[in-house]
């Protein structure tokens, strides 16, 4: 695991996942395993849970049939805490869902049934009903997003705790 660079913030430790392969620069760190989520923040982590998508096409893979009832069970997971969000690592565009679907069809050998309008549906669904937004945020903006992120996470934990 790679060294994340310190973001001025002493208020509160995030914790990143132990199994979070290339985890984010978002200040000091603890390493644990979660149970849910891939980052929250310490003595909050029954109250926050950010997912971290490193794209469109690994949130495409999450909801593709094969894996969808697997993802709805961590929705549900995610959807207990009441300070959650999923974040993706690119722009939600035409661009990128077409290149994602092409890549996904062609490990699916075809079989994937997603189109760019049922994408459009499951980032509604999730939002809606299980309460979770979504960031999408691609590299030009996300290192200057998540430290505004985690502060308003931890905000909204400290309301709500």
């Amino acid at each position: 695991m790679r060294y994340i660079k310190e973001v001025n913030n002493s208020d509160f430790t995030i914790i990143v996942d132990d199994r979070e392969k290339q985890p984010w620069d978002v200040g000091v760190v603890q390493v644990k395993r979660l149970k849910v989520g891939d980052y929250t923040i310490k003595g909050y982590e029954d109250v926050i849970a950010i997912e971290k998508k490193s794209g469109i096409g690994e949130l495409f893979n999450d909801l593709a049939a094969s894996y969808r009832e697997t993802f709805k069970r961590f929705l549900r997971k995610m959807e207990a805490h009441p300070v959650s969000c999923i974040i993706v690592g690119e722009e939600l565009n035409e661009y990128n869902i077409r290149r994602a679907l092409s890549i996904i069809r062609k490990k699916s050998k075809g079989r994937c049934q997603l189109t760019e309008g049922t994408i459009h549906h499951w980032v509604g669904e999730i939002m809606m009903t299980y309460g979770i937004p979504i960031l999408f945020l691609d590299w030009r903006v996300r290192d200057d997003i998540l430290p505004n992120v985690f502060k308003a996470a931890y905000k909204k934990a400290r309301e709500v705790k």
